[in-house]
C-alpha cells in the first residue's frame, strides 16, 4: 500500500512538473519580442533538459535510482533558475499591451512553483513513511519476509521545488 502511495505521489509530481512545462512556450514567445536572443535560448535549452529528463523519470519503474533523481533534481532546479531569471527580466519591460499576458503567465509559474512545492513534500513524506514502517516492528518482520526491506526510494533535496514566495524572495535579497 504504501508503494503505490509513492507511485501516486511520484505521478502527481511529474504531473506538476509537466504543467509547468506547458506555459514555457508562452513565455519564451513573449521573451523572443523583448529580450535577447541568448536569454530566449537559455529558458528554451533548461526547458528541453528538464522535459528528457522527466520523461526518463516518467518511464522509469520506481523506485527511480539516485543517479536518476540527482539528474532530475539538477535539470528542474535549472529550469527554475531560468524562469526567475527570466521572469524578473519580463517585468521591467514587458509593454502595456502584453502586461496582463506577463501577468497571467506569473501566476502560472506561481501556481505551478507552489504546487511542485506541494508535490515534493508529498512525495518526501510517503518516502519517510516507508521507510520508517519498513524499519518498525511489527512492520519490519513483513519487509523482511516480502523482500521490501530491499527496496530503497530516494527522497528529494529540501533546496528542489521551493514555494514561490521563497523564490521570488531570493531575488530581492
Amino acid at each position: 500500500r504504501s508503494q503505490n502511495r509513492i507511485k501516486a505521489s511520484q505521478a502527481y509530481l511529474t504531473d506538476a512538473c509537466q504543467k509547468r512545462l506547458d506555459f514555457v512556450p508562452g513565455l519564451v514567445d513573449m521573451a523572443r519580442k523583448t529580450l535577447a536572443q541568448k536569454d530566449v535560448q537559455d529558458i528554451h535549452t533548461a526547458a528541453k533538459t528538464a522535459a528528457l529528463v522527466l520523461q526518463q523519470v516518467i518511464a522509469h519503474a520506481p523506485p527511480v535510482g539516485k543517479d536518476l533523481i540527482k539528474e532530475f533534481e539538477t535539470s528542474q532546479k535549472e529550469l527554475t533558475d531560468r524562469l526567475k531569471q527570466l521572469l524578473s527580466r519580463l517585468e521591467g519591460v514587458a509593454d502595456k499591451k502584453d502586461g496582463q499576458h506577463f501577468l497571467d503567465l506569473k501566476n502560472q509559474f506561481i501556481a505551478s512553483q507552489n504546487q511542485l512545492f506541494a508535490a515534493k513534500k508529498r512525495y518526501n513524506d510517503e518516502v519517510y513513511y516507508f521507510k520508517a514502517r519498513k524499519t518498525t516492528f511489527p512492520p519490519s518482520l513483513f519487509a523482511k519476509l516480502f523482500g521490501f526491506n530491499k527496496i530503497n526510494y530516494t527522497d528529494f533535496s529540501k533546496t528542489l521545488f521551493l514555494p514561490a514566495h521563497q523564490i521570488f524572495a531570493s531575488t530581492t535579497s
